[in-house]
This record gives C-alpha cells, sequence and structure tokens, in this order.
C-alpha cells in the first residue's frame, strides 16, 4: 500500500469512493435522508479547495484507490479520514490517520483535532484519540449529523 498526496485528476475518483464509503459505512448510524443529503453535494470539483492549504493524501494499491485523509496543519484538525467499503479492516484508514500525525509533527503541531462521525469512534479511540464531547457536523443544506469531537496529543 503506498500513500501520497491527492492531484487533481485523482478527484473524481475521491469523490466515488468518498459516497460509497459513507452510504455503506454509515448506514447504521445515520439516516438514509441523512446519508442522501451529505452525499448529494459530494462532486469532484468541491474537493479542489482541499488542495490548497491542507495535506490531501490518498491510499492506493496497484491504482486502486482505497482511502484518503485531510489534515489542516494550520488549524491542528483532521478534517476527513475515508475508507473504501472494499478496503475496510485492512489498515487503510490506520496508515492514513498515521501519515496525516506525522505530518503534523513535521509542521510543529503537538495535538490533533477530528470530529468522527458515529460509526469511526471506536476505530479513533483505537489509534489513541479521546472522546471530548457530542457534537454536529452541519451539512451545507443545513442538515446536523451528530458526531464526536476527538483529540489526540502528538508529544512522544
Amino acid at each position: 500500500m503506498r500513500i501520497r498526496r491527492v492531484t487533481q485528476e485523482d478527484l473524481p475518483e475521491v469523490a466515488a469512493m468518498h459516497r460509497a464509503s459513507i452510504l455503506e459505512l454509515c448506514a447504521a448510524h445515520y439516516s438514509a435522508a441523512q446519508l442522501s443529503l451529505w452525499t448529494d453535494a459530494l462532486r469532484p470539483h468541491k474537493y479542489a479547495a482541499l488542495l490548497v492549504g491542507r495535506e490531501f493524501l490518498v491510499a492506493e494499491d496497484d491504482g486502486q484507490m482505497l482511502g484518503f485523509g485531510v489534515v489542516d496543519l494550520s488549524e491542528s484538525l483532521i478534517n476527513a479520514t475515508y475508507v473504501s467499503p472494499k478496503a475496510v479492516r485492512r489498515g487503510v484508514g490506520r496508515r492514513l490517520v498515521v501519515a496525516m500525525e506525522d505530518l503534523a509533527r513535521q509542521g510543529g503541531v503537538s495535538r490533533l483535532q477530528l470530529s468522527s462521525t458515529l460509526n469511526a469512534v471506536h476505530f479513533y479511540e483505537r489509534l489513541g484519540y479521546v472522546q471530548r464531547e457530542a457534537s454536529v457536523n452541519r451539512l451545507p443544506t443545513g442538515t446536523e449529523l451528530p458526531c464526536v469531537v476527538m483529540t489526540k496529543d502528538l508529544k512522544e
């Protein structure tokens, strides 16, 4: 498995994989209406802004996209970690988070924060993240998705 920076050419595949990940892996924690509103806005051109000012990584194996992660070092924030439903439980998410943490350490960040979807809380806990508070992610449509704010101290 290889982790690399996302390119403009990757964005259509990122959008498709992101949609599939949400629809399959989040379905037990969010309603069909929430999932539909969440995924309806996922268009390749909307990811272009993430290529500027953030570290946008993709995990791939044999040319197949397995997942992606986005970390904003200036905000000490993991914006996203998503894994293809075809690649779950293969260490993809863990490898992406470790890569983002390494970039954060190299950038002088000592603590990372994220808003975990409900289905991913235990995943992040296994990686050393601590639950801080319940929160919501507000979609552009106004729909609110329950989430959990989590942090991790990166000092070694």
